[in-house]
């Protein structure tokens, strides 16, 4: 465990930015446990999930993207890769940074 008051402000947001990391990483692998395990008890039972629970929305609606990209100064801000970039990556790119130094491992 590391000390937390002797860490400085720099190594703070880095680790806050780790760990929100591994609770994206953490939420995103329980949800796939738990659809798996969904999946599972209702073909044992004879069903599919669709025939349960519909086939998801319908319409132009489009579901969420996982992030595909963070700042490393903030972990609170991601982007998908999708849409317009944003202005901390903008910043960055237009300064030399390349886009695969901020990809979400």
């Amino acid at each position: 465990m590391k000390d937390l008051e002797r860490m400085t402000v720099k190594d703070l947001l880095v680790l806050e930015a780790e760990v929100q990391a591994a609770i994206a990483e953490r939420r995103l692998s329980e949800k796939v446990e738990v659809k798996e395990k969904l999946q599972a008890l209702a073909e044992k039972s004879g069903y599919s999930v669709e025939e349960l629970f519909g086939k998801g929305k319908r319409g132009g609606t489009r579901g969420t993207v996982a992030p595909k990209y963070r700042n490393p100064a903030n972990g609170t801000e991601t982007w998908t890769g999708r849409g317009r970039m944003p202005v901390w990556m903008k910043t960055l790119v237009d300064k030399g940074a390349k886009r695969e130094k901020f990809l979400i491992k």
